[in-house]
């Protein structure tokens, strides 16, 4: 273990961690610290010699895995620790696919589709075989199970359109959410050489959450695992609340009782006091189908789960928001403290209106039906390939629509009449040439700047994923469409902070890497991101999962709403319910409400569930009194809030600002006549740089010259060129032919903004060096590149110093 890593760990803890076992299996109940004992364990493994490359740690959430990571990060001295691979299922998975892609079948780069891009295929594969509409959810299903490994009823037709999807999916070089599973799966059990290639690689093999697991995920464990992998299982069958998505807590009890893992179990909660603690072990001491434990608190009591019923929606919802208002004024709590948890997506409207009343910020973590999340990735998987008209179209359109077949019509008719030639019918051809055009039709101007920036940023390959996504963030506030549009606005910024995220788990990453882990995010609804703003949290309790609170609500306790017994329909069904109840209690640390607009005692006689979950919690467990105001103030101050989780990014108005004040007050940019960003300040800055070159108008008489070999083709120099301002009539460019280059017609000439010197343009002209002649007064703003190649990026750098430049002399 790491220096004083041992010192942090219960005793059960560091025995665990120092166990000899080669099969281990960890029963931990919520807020044990398992994620603590799962890094001490990998650290120790490293320590005695094991190579990071050989340790596999799989986790089933983004959170989860994003946390592992940042964890074993923190080890500083030793870069050993961060080395490790930390994968959820799904993206370990398509890491095996990226792998093995020629034994699996592709011929080419195989990506994720989007939810649009399934249904059109699976559509297509409808209409191939003349399957009426309404056997498109049997076939759905179908495709699900199949992946799944759960045996669906076969059926020739159903199985004949599986092959044909399969295959269209091939033909486009796409997967779909479960092939991320299915495919390793299919691999590793029909070719002997990769499987041994993976068991080789990986001989320590760790699992989080192992009570989530599927069959299809199982399958793919097993199959990961040789008889000389050393095994560690983390889970809690208490906790498995996913068995709607194929997840079945047997495997684990199986393990638990199958004499083949050492077994330990972790029951002490740090996170909880003992008040909270003790009503969730009585909810799930109901429980008949579990592994026997209960949670011994390491806080003491402090005051007792409160519970009130009310006769209507609006009256309990008026309760939740009096009473957090009276925690906020406290001064004990900050709303980012507080959360509402309920079982049902609908139940936040009544909530969040009430909130709305008393002035409280209020935060929904629970996605619109990726619909706005969607929107965007087209934005991005645009960007990354740019060969999509139907990404292209899309991302035109984003956020408000004014691009269509129509508009598109308009403007080969406006070209037609105004150039005297026709548009190619091929809609990326013409596309391309209307944004090099000077034709003017309908909405020009925003067409151009949408296609511009896409096509800027598709050639910027130097950029990170978070540079990209901050640029266009920053481009959505400048044309003010943060106001005009604010749910996709919030949406962008989540986005934005999921990339910040995933970047500083994983490294930086280029855009493609990133869209990838975003489809596989947006598809297991398990988006990560930071709060934006110091907000009361509202989501479901399936949300909830994995976070934790110091104050919790959970409402809409009673029977037909939680437990739900439309779910119900067996000792098994109500068990279930029964566990995310218990999940939802033991999201709270200091302060548990429970609340109910119904009698939730009572059950429908023929329903499978005989009494709501308050019936099996005794009185004297809870309180129908409220919190009094003399226990809150036995409470440490809150904690203020550092920053905002989502930083937005600086305008250009604020950079223009900035780039006034003198140099050691905000380090950004030189001061001088000659404004001068060096390399390092341009790539530290980079999104706030092209934000502000965005905004630079150049004079039609502007002109800039490139001197020396272009390492991209010249088309794509003069569209970088043209994304920022310059027509193709305002670039000279010179491929280095000393008998065609008159140095001397720059010189105070002040229709020159700037040279581009690259590669060979320190060659010698006349006994002179250019770069010594165009450094000297009176010559334009010089961009040196002599050094470096011409590339996408590098271009892209030097205009943004030279409008810069520009900008720095007209004010």
């Amino acid at each position: 273990m790491t220096k004083n890593q041992g010192e942090d760990l219960s005793l059960t803890q560091k025995a665990i961690v120092e166990s000899p076992s080669k099969r281990l299996l960890v029963l931990s109940c919520a807020g044990s610290g398992k994620t603590r004992v799962i890094v001490a364990r990998i650290e120790r493994l490293i320590e005695e010699g094991a190579g990071p490359s050989s340790i596999l740690a799989l986790t089933f959430s983004n959170r989860a895995a994003q946390e592992m990571k940042n964890r074993l990060n923190h080890e500083k001295e030793d870069k050993r620790f961060s080395q490790v691979n930390v994968r959820t299922f799904h993206a370990f998975g398509f890491e095996i696919i990226r792998n093995f892609s020629k034994e699996i079948g592709f011929d080419k780069r195989a990506g994720i589709a989007d939810p649009s891009e399934i249904d059109a295929i699976m559509k297509s594969t409808l209409g191939q075989q003349k399957i009426r509409q309404p056997d498109a959810l049997a076939f759905k299903e179908y495709v699900r199970q199949k992946k799944a490994f759960t045996t669906p009823k076969e059926n020739e037709v159903l199985g004949e359109m599986f092959l044909a999807y399969q295959k269209s999916l091939r033909l486009k070089c796409l997967l779909d959410l479960d092939d991320l599973i299915y495919l390793p799966v299919l691999l590793l059990n029909g070719n002997a050489d990769c499987r041994k290639i993976i068991q080789d690689q990986y001989q320590f093999i760790f699992v989080d959450e192992y009570q989530d697991t599927s069959e299809a995920q199982n399958r793919f464990l097993d199959l990961l695992i040789a008889p000389k992998t050393s095994v560690f299982l983390v889970g809690d069958d208490d906790q498995a609340i996913y068995e709607w998505r194929n997840a079945k807590p047997e495997y684990i009890r199986k393990k638990a009782f199958s004499g083949e893992f050492d077994c330990f179990y972790l029951t002490r909660n740090f996170r909880s006091e003992k008040s909270i603690c003790d009503v969730a072990n009585r909810i799930i001491s109901h429980n008949h189908i579990r592994i026997e434990k209960n949670i011994e608190a390491e806080r003491p009591a402090f005051a007792r789960p409160s519970f009130h019923q009310f006769s209507s929606q609006e009256q309990e919802a008026n309760y939740v928001a009096n009473e957090i208002k009276r925690l906020l004024d406290s001064g004990k709590f900050s709303a980012s403290d507080v959360a509402v948890l309920y079982r049902n997506n609908n139940q936040q409207g009544p909530i969040k209106l009430a909130l709305n009343d008393r002035q409280i910020v209020a935060e929904s973590l629970d996605v619109d039906d990726n619909f706005r999340y969607s929107r965007f990735v087209k934005v991005l998987k645009s960007i990354v390939d740019f060969h999509s008209s139907h990404d292209l179209s899309e991302a035109l359109n984003f956020p408000n629509r004014f691009f269509d077949q129509m508009a598109l019509q308009d403007a080969k008719n406006a070209y037609l009449a105004q150039m005297g030639e026709s548009l190619p019918d091929e809609v990326m051809e013409a596309l391309s040439i209307l944004y090099s055009s000077e034709v003017v039709f309908p909405d020009d101007s925003l067409f151009r700047h949408r296609y511009g920036y896409i096509h800027q940023l598709h050639y910027a390959e130097d950029w990170s994923s978070t540079e990209v996504i901050a640029y266009l963030v920053s481009d959505f506030e400048v044309q003010g469409y943060d106001s005009l549009y604010p749910e996709d606005y919030r949406y962008l910024q989540q986005v934005l902070e999921m990339a910040k995220m995933y970047e500083e788990s994983f490294g930086k990453c280029k855009l493609s890497d990133f869209v990838d882990n975003l489809l596989i995010a947006i598809g297991n609804n398990d988006e990560n991101f930071n709060r934006s703003t110091d907000s009361v949290a509202l989501l479901t309790i399936h949300r909830s999962k994995g976070l934790e609170f110091k104050v919790v609500f959970i409402v809409g306790l009673q029977v037909g709403i939680f437990p739900n017994d439309y779910f119900v329909n067996s000792k098994e069904e109500l068990e279930a319910e029964r566990r995310l109840f218990y999940v939802a209690v033991t999201r709270a640390k200091d302060l548990l409400f429970l609340s109910s607009f119904k009698d939730p005692i009572g059950a429908p006689s023929d329903s499978y569930v005989r009494c709501g979950f308050l019936a099996e919690i005794p009185l004297i467990l809870y309180s129908k009194d409220e919190v009094p105001n003399s226990t809150l103030q036995k409470l440490p101050e809150k904690t203020k809030m550092v920053s905002p989780a989502i930083t937005a990014v600086v305008s250009a108005e604020e950079i223009a600002k900035r780039n006034k004040e003198p140099l050691e007050e905000n380090g950004l940019f030189d001061v001088g006549p000659n404004l001068s960003l060096n390399d390092e300040q341009i790539a530290r800055y980079q999104n706030e740089c092209l934000a502000l070159s965005q905004q630079i108008k150049i004079p039609p008489k502007a002109m800039v010259v490139v001197i020396g070999a272009v390492d991209i083709k010249k088309d794509a120099m003069y569209g970088i060129f043209k994304s920022n301002g310059f027509s193709r009539e305002q670039v000279e460019y010179y491929d280095y032919k000393d008998s065609q280059l008159n140095y001397r017609r720059y010189s105070n000439n002040e229709n020159f903004l700037g040279v581009i010197l690259g590669p060979n343009a320190h060659n010698q002209v006349g006994g002179y060096d250019l770069l010594s002649i165009f450094s000297q007064d009176g010559f334009p703003f010089l961009a040196n590149l002599v050094k470096k190649h011409i590339t996408k990026s590098s271009l892209q750098a030097a205009i943004i110093k030279i409008k810069l430049n520009f900008q720095k002399t007209i004010n």
